[in-house]
């Protein structure tokens, strides 16, 4: 095991994602999609940790806090704010998915706007979107709320923007690709979609990204046993080997951002099964600095 990868919880997770870590309340969000289940991860000491516990009567594919502080969620066609450990109301539902679309992985900008991936669960079609949600809350719920932003994914997957906002990275995971826009925040529009990095097969599938206040890119590889820094060119600069075979995503936390907090999947891993000695589905931390 590498000697300084840390693992914060005793149970494994099916598939552990969208990690966040919120300056705020100093505690790290992140989700279970196959338990339905949203944690909040105290730290005491260093990395000694508890971790509560939500459980939905629903998978929730994604997690981000907006501006006013309130946890929001991302289901199959819907957004839901999150009343931690009380209950949960829906904001908005998109009624005209396609078939076999889902909603992925999804965060806030700066401008308090929420940006959506979809997906074709049967991997085959690049035909699914990136959207924008409008976080106001209306007495109803309104269509209107979403914008298709771009379209060609299979799987648009982890999104992250550059430090300076100039730019914004998303991922389509059967493509093996990450793509970079042109970010016009104060309009929320994108432009310019280019391939930022192409992945060979033999490196895994790109799944969660983060940016640290470097302007690197972080990407964790599923089925890839390493989660990989990226410079803003595309260039390699690390590569940390993982015990792990499915991370998931990532994000810069703790004190003073001194932390990479990496999910994981024990789904379809041999091994698997609840409470296991074993660190596939185990929420882990690398010291980053």
């Amino acid at each position: 095991m590498n000697e300084t990868l840390f693992p914060l919880t005793r149970f494994n997770a099916i598939c552990g994602e969208s990690p966040f870590w919120c300056a705020k309340e100093k505690l790290l969000y992140w989700l279970d999609i196959g338990k339905k289940t949203i944690y909040k991860t105290h730290f005491l000491q260093g990395y000694d940790c508890e971790t509560d516990e939500m459980q939905l009567p629903f998978e929730v594919y994604s997690i981000a806090k907006n501006h006013a502080g309130e946890l929001i969620g991302v289901a199959n066609n819907f957004v839901i704010k999150i009343n931690f450990g009380r209950d949960f109301e829906t904001l908005s539902e998109l009624n005209d998915l396609p078939t076999a679309h889902r909603f992925n992985d999804a965060k806030f900008d700066t401008e308090n706007r929420l940006w959506i991936g979809s997906m074709n669960t049967m991997l085959t079609d690049a035909n699914a979107c990136i959207y924008s949600f409008s976080n106001s809350i209306a007495d109803n719920l309104n269509q209107d709320k979403f914008k298709v932003k771009d379209e060609g994914y299979v799987v648009a997957n982890g999104l992250a923007w550059s430090t300076d906002n100039q730019f914004l990275y998303f991922v389509d995971t059967q493509k093996r690709c990450i793509y970079r826009y042109a970010f016009d925040a104060e309009i929320g529009e994108l432009s310019g979609r280019r391939v930022h990095i192409e992945f060979d097969e033999n490196v895994g599938k790109p799944d969660g990204i983060c940016v640290d206040h470097h302007n690197n890119l972080w990407v964790a590889f599923w089925d890839g046993y390493a989660v990989k820094q990226y410079s803003s060119q595309g260039e390699l600069i690390t590569s940390i080997p993982l015990p792990i075979a499915r991370p998931t995503s990532v994000s810069i936390g703790g004190k003073n951002n001194e932390t990479l907090f990496i999910t994981s999947a024990s789904y379809g891993i041999n091994n698997s099964g609840e409470n296991g000695n074993f660190l596939d589905g185990k929420l882990l931390a690398i010291p980053c600095i």
